[in-house]
């Protein structure tokens, strides 16, 4: 729907200082220690789009996307609902619960005021913009004066290595191709530059995303109408494929792994697995959401980390 133009500049102007935030964070300028900054710059695109969610709701405007905020909502709602009955369970804090499900609840959030409130020119520029600042990002984050041509050469994808790989602007870079993959016809020289930021970030997961996406944008895919069986089928798919990969990280497998088929998880995951290892050698009970990471944090060797990002140096 239809906002008026000052509103509509000023729900745009808080999503640039959003970004722009993001990106004080991406070169270290500011840091998740500062929670206070960190949520200002989260919640100012969210506490403008207020105004013309409640213009919409005082005029009984119909809204897009309802149905998947509404989604959202639930999502929100059950994450903090179990979240605390487990720290109850344990007898744990979960004061950070809320925190963290806010974190997932607002990209529901920010895509839903994107969608009604915002017009495509604007999205468009946004998303150039942002793919300006997360190129900039990496070349300053990056110390090019320590890579050599031995360190590029030995850039290896079955486990992870690549002097370039940058964990806190993979997924804006990722986000970015997503969408001008599906405008690759519009934005041809964007596509292919947000597609180059995504292999030189080098996340295994989200490379592989990346090249999913661009076949699945061919129009060959595009005239193909997805059953809902297929939906089931490829969720339960990612379903055993998160079960099966538990089983490869269990300590008790390692052996085998290494005699059977000369798989070494810990050099796959990125020492990822000695994580692992750790919650479950010290029969780790979970809490809720952020509590791997606290329990984490009781070991010198780990602290500072969580089950995704790369062990300290």
């Amino acid at each position: 729907m239809k906002v008026d133009l000052k509103t509509r500049i000023l729900l745009l102007t808080s999503f640039f200082i959003t970004l722009i935030g993001n990106f004080l964070d991406y070169i270290n300028v500011i840091s998740d220690a500062n929670t206070l900054i960190v949520y200002i710059f989260m919640l100012l695109p969210i506490a403008v789009g207020i105004i013309p969610l409640c213009q919409c709701l005082f005029n009984k405007n119909k809204m897009k996307y309802t149905s998947e905020l509404k989604t959202g909502i639930f999502l929100f709602i059950s994450f903090i609902v179990i979240s605390n009955v487990k720290a109850y369970q344990v007898d744990a804090n979960f004061n950070f619960f809320p925190g963290e499900a806010i974190r997932l609840f607002v990209p529901f959030l920010y895509a839903f005021i994107f969608i009604n409130f915002l017009s495509m020119h604007d999205i468009e520029m946004f998303m150039k913009f942002g793919l300006l600042l997360s190129i900039v990002a990496f070349f300053i984050s990056t110390d090019f004066s320590t890579i050599t041509l031995k360190d590029i050469f030995s850039i290896s994808f079955s486990n992870s290595y690549s002097p370039f790989e940058n964990s806190k602007i993979s997924f804006l870079s990722f986000t970015l191709a997503s969408f001008f993959i599906y405008y690759r016809d519009k934005f041809p020289g964007w596509t292919i530059a947000s597609m180059i930021m995504v292999f030189l970030i080098f996340k295994r997961v989200y490379i592989l995303g990346v090249l999913i996406l661009l076949i699945a944008s061919t129009n060959f895919f595009r005239k193909v109408k997805i059953k809902k069986w297929i939906l089931y089928i490829s969720s339960l798919m990612w379903i055993l494929l998160i079960e099966l990969y538990m089983f490869l990280l269990n300590p008790l497998n390692y052996n085998w792994e290494i005699d059977r088929f000369h798989f070494d998880i810990v050099d796959f995951s990125m020492s990822r697995a000695y994580r692992v290892w750790y919650l479950i050698q010290n029969n780790y009970l979970s809490s809720g959401l952020t509590s791997t990471t606290k329990f984490l944090q009781n070991n010198f060797f780990f602290n500072g980390t969580t089950l995704e990002p790369e062990l300290s140096n």
